[in-house]
């Protein structure tokens, strides 16, 4: 329960300065640091064959409202709420 509320903080919140770090320096970077730069806001990215980049970062007004509609939900009901929608995203569910 505990883990979802943090990612969402760090999706509503996260600062992009690693992404900005991917950009301006893609060239230099290792692999380590490549591993490490926080990319969680990105939800796309594409390199052109003339080497710019094409950055899409989740919308964080839905992701703002989606964590205040677990907030409403409860922890019973965005437990619940949680496990469909991973069993949906899974092709799972109940048979």
């Amino acid at each position: 329960m505990k883990d979802y509320k943090k990612y969402l903080e760090k999706l509503c919140f996260g600062k992009p300065n690693d992404i900005v770090k991917l950009v301006l320096y893609n060239d230099s970077l290792t692999q380590y640091q490549l591993a490490r730069l926080d990319l969680t806001a990105v939800s796309e990215i594409k390199k052109g064959k003339d080497g710019a980049f094409e950055i899409k970062l989740i919308d964080r007004i839905k992701a703002l409202e989606y964590w205040e509609s677990l907030e409403t939900l409860g922890s019973d009901g965005a437990e619940s709420f949680l496990k469909a929608l991973g069993d949906s995203a899974s092709g799972g569910g109940e048979s």
